[in-house]
């Protein structure tokens, strides 16, 4: 019984993933943005963090 209740979830979780890559979260033109982030992750905060921080030190 515990591996019939097990093979359940797994199907239903299956189905769950299924629909979820079916469902873009972004257009379709953001896709070269997304990739290079990412690709990228840690420059782009390590840019992003500093950019925030220079706008923080300036703008006060």
């Amino acid at each position: 019984m515990r591996q019939q209740d097990f093979f359940q979830k797994l199907e239903q979780e299956a189905a769950y993933q299924a629909r979820l890559g079916e469902r873009r979260v972004l257009p379709e033109r953001f896709d070269r943005l997304a990739i290079f982030v990412g690709r990228n992750t840690w420059k782009v905060l390590l840019v992003l963090s500093g950019l925030l921080a220079v706008l923080k030190t300036y703008a006060l």
